[in-house]
């Protein structure tokens, strides 16, 4: 997904070192977002419903960022 989102972003744009800058910038964004996730996973949820929300809502995030950067 992110590597299409480039691919458009540079197509559209063609500059070429604007697009990978911005593509580096996503992939660095949302990596950090998911050693955040990561963490909230080892926390001790007590149902299934939560799991669902928080991962969920962490995809949300993710989704958003992307975009809000691309």
């Amino acid at each position: 997904m992110l590597v299409e989102a480039a691919l458009i972003y540079l197509l559209l744009e063609k500059k070429a070192a604007k697009a990978l800058t911005s593509s580096f910038i996503v992939n660095l964004a949302t990596g950090l977002l998911n050693l955040v996730y990561f963490f909230f996973f080892w926390a001790d949820i007590s149902t299934y419903y939560q799991n669902i929300i928080i991962f969920t809502v962490a995809l949300l995030i993710n989704i958003l960022v992307e975009a809000s950067i691309l």
